[in-house]
Order: structure tokens, then C-alpha cells, then sequence
């Protein structure tokens, strides 16, 4: 089966897009674009941004009570057959 031009594996496009007229862009541009594109962005409220803390925190204690079970059975397990064995 043949591929199709322009697709994978043919070696053209496939690297990054340089500036056009082949110039490197400058700070200044550099900084007005990163500027505008931190405009176009919808920031989180405050409330979400509390919101997403709290689920964070709550399922980060619930995991470490978890793993904290966990090893307090393991250790249990290997003191008693410490005991056994030894």
C-alpha cells in the first residue's frame, strides 16, 4: 500500500515552522505574542481555583491513609514471620 504525499515518514513538514523571511524573531515580538496569547487565556475564578485545592487535598489524605494502611499491615506481616521463621 502506498503512502500518501505529505504523510508520515516522508520527511517533509515535519519539523518546526521557521519564522517567516527566515529572520529569528526578536525579544520584543517574542514578548508582544507571548502577551497576547496570556490575553486569549480564561483564567480560573477564585472559587475554582479554591475548589480544585480542596479535591487536591482530599484525595491526597485519602491516598496517604491508604498507603499508610498498607504499610502498617506489611510491617505487621513481616514482624510476625521475623518471629516465626526466626
Amino acid at each position: 500500500m502506498a503512502k500518501a504525499a505529505g504523510s508520515a515518514g516522508t520527511g517533509r513538514g515535519s519539523g518546526p515552522v521557521p519564522p517567516s523571511g527566515g529572520q529569528r524573531m526578536g525579544a520584543r515580538r517574542f514578548l508582544r505574542e507571548s502577551w497576547a496569547e496570556l490575553r486569549k487565556v480564561q483564567w480560573p475564578t477564585r472559587d475554582q481555583v479554591a475548589q480544585g485545592t480542596l479535591v487536591v487535598g482530599v484525595v491526597t489524605a485519602v491516598f496517604a491513609a491508604y498507603v499508610s494502611a498498607v504499610d502498617q499491615v506489611a510491617v505487621r506481616l513481616v514482624k510476625q514471620l521475623n518471629h516465626l521463621l526466626g
